[in-house]
C-alpha cells in the first residue's frame, strides 16, 4: 500500500460526523453543539448546549 496518508485529528473530527468550531467561533447558522467543545449538530432546541 503506497502512498498512505495519516489523518490529523482534524480530518477524523470531519469523518466521524461533526465539525467542532475553533476556540471563541460559533456554530454556522440552523446548528448547535449539543456537548461542551463537541461537534456543531442540526438545531435540536431539546440538546443544544
Amino acid at each position: 500500500m503506497k502512498n498512505l496518508k495519516k489523518l490529523t485529528p482534524s480530518d477524523l473530527k470531519i469523518i466521524s460526523g461533526g465539525w467542532v468550531p475553533p476556540q471563541g467561533g460559533r456554530c454556522p447558522d440552523g446548528t448547535c453543539q449539543y456537548t461542551e467543545n463537541g461537534p456543531c449538530r442540526i438545531y435540536n432546541a431539546d440538546k443544544c448546549y
